[in-house]
């Protein structure tokens, strides 16, 4: 009994012990909630294809004549994946080589020189009338000291006369003797060479001297020669364009006078360029082209003058070509005269520009697209803001 209750004594030692310890434990330290944490990346990939470009029908004419149409129909395809709003501009650029003036025979000439319209010579053909003789007349004076011809011929604008020495037998003798001068030379203008003609008494020599006393130019058939001009767009010369009711020229002297201009694209059936020409004082030189514009134009595009774009009235989904297109046609115009030009080239630069087209959570289109598409613009004083329907109109706002 005695052993027992002893151990029943050293069993409560050791559990108070053990409490003992337990609140040490408890007391000496801090306990923390157990937690865990995970990471998963899901990657979603996707490629942007945006894709709007220019689409055309179009086939450029060997040899455009006045009055002559030529089809060009441009409009916007989107052949990417992603919706965009998209406005077309037009560039016109001209390289004109003009006719200037004709080209003919000086007033001076006489008829017994057999005066003709001036007549081009090869470069081989300037060197032969310089060569192996000396210079006597240099473009516009007689030269004092007459000096050997150069090997190439002289380029500076003007007129060259040449003197060679003619030697023959003298009595049926072997003897070489110089008893004359003949002449000969070029007229030079705008790099090109011309050929003159020169009467047996139009130099004159010093008495007793082989020098020359003086040249009469009335003796000289010299041709006057017109310059050509060549112009390109971008240079001084005036070039203008308009908004056209009809594609034809405007007729003041009608009852009443005809006036196809009009500031208003809604009725507008197309655009007139005008290229004033060499002579902007003179019509005789107009070159006028037309550029025609498709009869759902107005339907399907809205013009802005501040920025001379044509914005496309819709969204453009993916895939898709606009309704319609812009232009059908460009034509030069019946009224410019051939003889306004010896050489035209026309080249219609058409500028497209385009914006993605942005879906709120409803699938919708939304106004912010539209407003940053067209941000600062007007048209018609009316800014153009995206409505949500189907069609992904645009719509100007009052």
């Amino acid at each position: 009994m005695k052993n027992n209750k002893n151990s029943k004594k050293n069993d409560k030692k050791l559990l108070i012990g053990s409490l003992g310890l337990a609140s040490v434990v408890a007391a000496g330290a801090t306990f923390a909630w157990f937690t865990s944490e995970d990471q998963v990346t899901n990657r979603l990939s996707a490629e942007a294809d945006y894709n709007v470009s220019i689409t055309e029908s179009f086939t450029p004419p060997e040899d455009w004549t006045p009055g002559q149409e030529i089809n060009k129909d441009v409009s916007a395809v989107n052949t990417g994946n992603i919706d965009s709003l998209v406005n077309l501009k037009f560039g016109h650029s001209f390289t004109v080589t003009g006719k200037g003036d004709p080209i003919k025979v000086s007033d001076a000439a006489t008829e017994d020189l057999g005066a003709k319209n001036a007549v081009e010579v090869s470069t081989d053909k300037a060197k032969s009338a310089q060569a192996g003789g000396y210079i006597v007349y240099n473009k516009d004076k007689v030269e004092e000291n007459p000096r050997e011809s150069s090997s190439d011929p002289f380029t500076d604008d003007g007129l060259y006369i040449f003197r060679r020495e003619i030697k023959k037998t003298v009595d049926g003798s072997n003897k070489l003797t110089s008893v004359d001068y003949e002449y000969d030379g070029y007229y030079v203008k705008g790099g090109k060479y011309y050929r003159i003609e020169i009467a047996d008494d139009a130099v004159t020599l010093k008495t007793d001297s082989t020098e020359v006393d003086a040249v009469d130019l009335t003796k000289i058939n010299i041709p006057t020669v017109g310059d050509e001009y060549v112009y390109t767009y971008g240079d001084d010369a005036e070039v203008t364009w308009t908004f056209v009711k009809a594609l034809e020229a405007d007729d003041p002297t009608a009852t009443p006078a005809v006036d196809n201009k009009t500031t208003d694209f809604a009725e507008a059936k197309g655009i007139r360029i005008t290229y004033a020409g060499n002579d902007a004082t003179s019509t005789d030189d107009d070159i006028i082209v037309y550029v025609e514009f498709d009869p759902a134009a107005q339907t399907n595009y809205k013009y802005n003058a501040d920025d001379e774009k044509f914005y496309y009235n819709y969204v453009l989904p993916a895939g898709q070509e606009t309704k319609s297109a812009l232009i059908t046609s460009v034509t030069l115009g019946k009224e410019t005269e051939e003889s306004a030009y010896i050489k035209l080239d026309y080249d219609l630069d058409v500028l497209l520009d385009s914006i993605q087209a942005s879906l709120d959570e409803s699938k919708n289109y939304t106004n912010e697209t539209a407003d940053s598409w067209l941000s600062g613009s007007t048209v018609n004083g009316k800014q153009g803001t995206a409505i949500s329907d189907s069609n992904g109109k645009v719509a100007w706002a009052d």
